[in-house]
């Protein structure tokens, strides 16, 4: 062979090596696995503003009057910040009023998503978002009020179920997310999940792999799951499990690569065998999170609720009382 012909060998060669190597992802691409597309995006937008809006709040009420807040009870009276940073002062009292009506704003969404009347208005997954934002606000505004200090039993009562109702609330929001859903924000149910496009292919990956230890470990992370439900009790015990699910799923589907990559077929086929197991995997993690997480919303909503509740009718005695001392704020 003459060396117009190696050189031409070595370049199909490098050609060749090169195909196989990942493409460098375009930035357009980035953002869109970060932020989504279409509504996904819409949402996780304003979610992160909504977030960052928040965070810059709390940071400059902190600003405002953290030599205050840092004092005892007893030298507050001294300080020139007391008469307008304590609860009944003006400042003060501002932060309750809009915090009170945050919190109401954070219970419409309990009225659009139970009430036949307010059903359509607006998307389910919009309305959450609101919910959590105006309860995240809200709770951090009538903690500004009461300048980080519960003077009575009622305020105590109100601070521990607000601080339980933020803390399942994160929780819930979390669960929230894991649940496959419609643009529309409305859960899929399991029969859902099985309907989604995408679904096949085990087949496919047994007539690829021999039937060795790599097909038998490519099989078990690629394992059905269980669509029996478990139970309120047991569904407690497998929901660590079920939070860990992104990086379980990380970890599995770069395992799901590096089994399909040892396989002797061509770049292409790998490509598209590997999407095929990344939708099997996915497929059966949301069916695993649908299973057990509605179970668990049993335990999660009465006790979210129960506290709601609560929260409400110490707010409201709280407010009734204030009133009734003669607290109007500026009028």
């Amino acid at each position: 062979m003459g060396a117009d012909g190696e050189v031409e060998m070595n370049a199909s060669n490098d050609a060749s090596e090169a195909s196989l190597e990942p493409a460098a992802v375009p930035a357009s691409s980035l953002v869109e696995r970060l932020l989504g597309t279409g509504t996904n995006r819409a949402y996780r937008v304003a979610a992160i503003g909504f977030g960052l809006v928040m965070a810059t709040m709390v940071l400059g009420l902190w600003y405002h009057g953290a030599d205050y807040y840092r004092l005892s009870t007893i030298d507050r009276v001294d300080s020139l910040a007391h008469e307008r940073l304590r609860a009944s002062g003006p400042v003060g009292h501002f932060y309750g009023i809009i915090g009170t009506l945050l919190i109401l704003v954070n219970l419409v969404y309990f009225l659009r998503k139970h009430l036949r009347s307010m059903r359509g208005r607006g998307s389910l997954r919009g309305w959450m978002e609101v919910h959590v934002f105006a309860g995240l606000g809200g709770s951090a505004l009538i903690v500004f009020h009461s300048a980080f200090r519960a003077r009575n039993q009622v305020a105590l009562l109100a601070a521990w179920s607000l601080g339980i109702l933020v803390t399942t609330g994160l929780l819930g929001r979390y669960l929230y997310g894991l649940l496959p859903r419609r643009s529309d924000g409305e859960e899929l149910n399991d029969e859902g999940v099985r309907e989604t496009p995408g679904t096949g292919g085990r087949r496919e990956l047994a007539e690829v792999l021999d039937d060795g230890a790599a097909a038998r470990a490519l099989f078990m992370l690629l394992a059905p799951a269980s669509r029996t439900p478990p139970g309120p009790v047991r569904a407690l015990v497998l929901l660590p499990g079920i939070l860990l699910n992104p990086l379980k799923d990380w970890l599995a589907l770069r395992r799901i690569d590096a089994i399909l990559a040892a396989t002797p077929i061509g770049a292409a086929d790998r490509a598209r065998l590997c999407e095929v197991a990344r939708d099997i995997r996915m497929r059966e993690t949301r069916t695993r999170t649908v299973v057990v997480v509605h179970d668990v919303f049993i335990w999660w909503r009465a006790l979210h609720r129960a506290f709601a509740f609560v929260m409400v009718g110490a707010m409201l005695i709280h407010v009734g009382v204030a009133l009734y001392f003669g607290y109007r704020w500026l009028f």
